[in-house]
Order: C-alpha cells, then sequence, then structure tokens
C-alpha cells in the first residue's frame, strides 16, 4: 500500500468514525416504533396527565369530585402516602415525551409505566379486598377460581383424549 493510499484510507477511516460519534449522539432517535404507534403511545400518556385532574371518584350524596389532584393534596389514600399519587402525571408525561420524540426506548417506557402503575393498583386493591372481607366472600371467591381451573383443566384433558383424524377410523388393507 502507498502512503497515498494509506492517507486516503485514513481519511475515509476518520470519516467514518465521525459519522459513528455523530450517529451515536443521535442513537436514542433512531429505531423507534412506528408514528402510528408513537402517536397511540404519546396520547395514552397525554390521557394519564389529563385525567389525573379531572374527578376520579363522586362523593355519594354531596355531588363533589375528588380528583388525583386533590386526593394527593388530602389524606393517605388506602394507607398509601398521598404523595405517592403524583407518580400517575409524572410516568404520563415521561411516555408522551418519549413517545412524541421517537426515542427507541419507547416501548421499555411505556412497558414500565404500565406495569407500575397497574401493579400498585393491583396491590392496593388485593390489600383493601383482604382487609374489609370476611370468610364467606373468601370461600365464593376461592370456589370460583376452582371452577375455573378445573374447567380448563377439564377442557385440555378432552381435547388430548379426543380421536384425531388419522386415528378415528382405521385403514382398510387396499385390494388388488
Amino acid at each position: 500500500m502507498t502512503e497515498k493510499q494509506s492517507g486516503e484510507a485514513s481519511v475515509a477511516a476518520s470519516a467514518e468514525k465521525k459519522d459513528a460519534q455523530s450517529a451515536a449522539g443521535q442513537y436514542a432517535f433512531t429505531g423507534g416504533p412506528p408514528l402510528p404507534l408513537r402517536a397511540l403511545l404519546g396520547f395514552a400518556g397525554l390521557a394519564l396527565l389529563v385525567g389525573f385532574f379531572l374527578p376520579w371518584f363522586r362523593a355519594a350524596a354531596e355531588g363533589e369530585h375528588e380528583s388525583g389532584m386533590t386526593m394527593m393534596l388530602g389524606a393517605p389514600v388506602a394507607g398509601t402516602p398521598a404523595i405517592a399519587l403524583v407518580a400517575v402525571p409524572v410516568l404520563g408525561a415521561l411516555l408522551s415525551a418519549a413517545a412524541f420524540m421517537g426515542l427507541r426506548w419507547t416501548a421499555h417506557v411505556a412497558i414500565g409505566v404500565a406495569a407500575s402503575l397497574l401493579g400498585f393498583g393491583l396491590w392496593v386493591l388485593v390489600r383493601l379486598f383482604v382487609e374489609h372481607t370476611a370468610i364467606g366472600l373468601w370461600l365464593a371467591v376461592g370456589g370460583a377460581f376452582v371452577i375455573l381451573l378445573l374447567g380448563v383443566v377439564s377442557l385440555i384433558l378432552a381435547r388430548d383424549r379426543a380421536p384425531k383424524k388419522d386415528e378415528a377410523a382405521p385403514s382398510a388393507p387396499e385390494k388388488s
């Protein structure tokens, strides 16, 4: 290789390295979800943000509404510190920003937001269920769960025992 060729090769390598570095600076903005999915995720995040300020509960007789904001500023909710409710609009805004910017980790943010909010909601629901129920409801729910489980097992066993098309009719020997 001559000096001229090695010089050109080093210039080309330097240009590729510079392009790779500028692309690395932009790495988060490439490879995100397709535009329609980004829009849906962004608006879902905005729904969390806006929904936080809209009514969540109605008082039975007075016609008053409690929003996430009023609950956050009030007493603890089901034993949870009221300030924890601030996660709803913050996570919604984070998801909207990630989706509208087209970041590659938008799907991870969406899954994390949904899993954390649904997981926390399920935990509060189970805790309230355990605190405010008695043996009769536990027996009924347990029975329903056993019935569901046995129904699924019965379907699986019935499907496995059903004759298959090939086994249903024995083939007769061919006569020549």
